[in-house]
């Protein structure tokens, strides 16, 4: 089921909101690279799905869209290597 076929809304946070969300972005893009790296080095679960495998390359691929958004923010940048 889509966000968009139950009908809940998204608006997109103004940018001095930024600063305060930026702890749990940076909370899902580390999680989603940490679960990625260990599945890969981990013996394959037939039970998981391939997109497991692409998180690494996403959660990079988010960092420098952070990086990006918010060229100052230190763990932005550190992230983003």
């Amino acid at each position: 089921m889509k966000i968009r076929d139950v009908g809940l809304r998204f608006d997109e946070p103004e940018r001095c909101e930024s600063p305060a969300r930026l702890g749990a972005v940076f909370e899902s893009i580390c999680g989603s690279h940490t679960v990625g790296s260990n599945t890969a080095l981990l013996q394959p679960d037939p039970g998981l799905t391939p997109a497991v495998f692409g998180l690494p390359a996403e959660a990079l691929s988010l960092c420098s869209l952070v990086v990006m958004l918010q060229p100052d923010h230190a763990d932005a940048l550190g992230s983003s290597r």
